[in-house]
């Protein structure tokens, strides 16, 4: 049995809620002695904020802001642009010879996450060839997020985003773990700005 466990998210931008996922792969990485993955997607578009759908942040800045924020996990993110989506993520890991597949998700994703996986699995796309054959898939949920609590357990991307907006930088701090300086921090909510087509923030 070769194992893997993996993650996927568009971390725009990336938060301390986003520990709790990364957690919850290293955890199940322990509980069924597999290989731990985290990866992100490569979503990018400048456009002025609207709440859900916006990507501020490029793939390459995204990624090295991960690392640095979340240093326990720098090498278990896949830095890889074949990968666009979470299925995508799935090949990636069966052409690296895996034979037994787990997904950590929001509660929220959990169902939808596990069907399409599943819908694909062992079975041809669109253009007729099978794109990974699992022996077994499993979707983990890393918990639920309360929006309206404080600290991390109701930290968002969209919370973060519109903190950026408008120029919450005390609120926008609280939301990216210590490992960054303060002007790392005040470096992302820049670029996170810059994202949504805002001016600059002088420090």
């Amino acid at each position: 049995m070769k194992a893997a466990v993996y993650c996927f998210g568009r971390f725009q931008p990336p938060t301390i809620g986003h520990a709790k996922v990364f957690d919850a792969v290293a955890n199940a990485a322990r509980t069924y002695r597999a290989d731990a993955y985290m990866f992100a997607s490569q979503s990018h578009k400048k456009t002025k904020f609207d709440n859900k759908s916006c990507n501020p942040l490029l793939y390459d800045m995204k990624m090295d802001y991960l690392k640095k924020m979340f240093p326990q996990y720098a090498s278990n993110f896949v830095v890889d642009k074949s990968v666009v989506t979470f299925l995508h993520a799935a090949t990636w890991l069966y052409m690296k010879d895996y034979t037994h597949l787990y997904m950590v998700a929001g509660s929220d994703r959990v169902d939808s996450y596990k069907e399409k996986l599943n819908q694909y699995n062992c079975q041809p796309d669109k253009s007729g060839e099978t794109i990974f054959c699992f022996r077994s898939i499993e979707v983990i949920s890393a918990g639920a997020r309360d929006p309206d609590a404080d600290g991390a357990e109701g930290m968002s991307g969209t919370k973060m985003r519109k903190a950026a907006q408008d120029l919450e930088t005390t609120a926008f701090m609280s939301g990216i773990p210590n490992t960054l300086s303060i002007d790392q921090k005040l470096e992302l909510m820049h670029d996170v700005r810059a994202g949504l087509v805002l001016p600059k923030v002088n420090k």
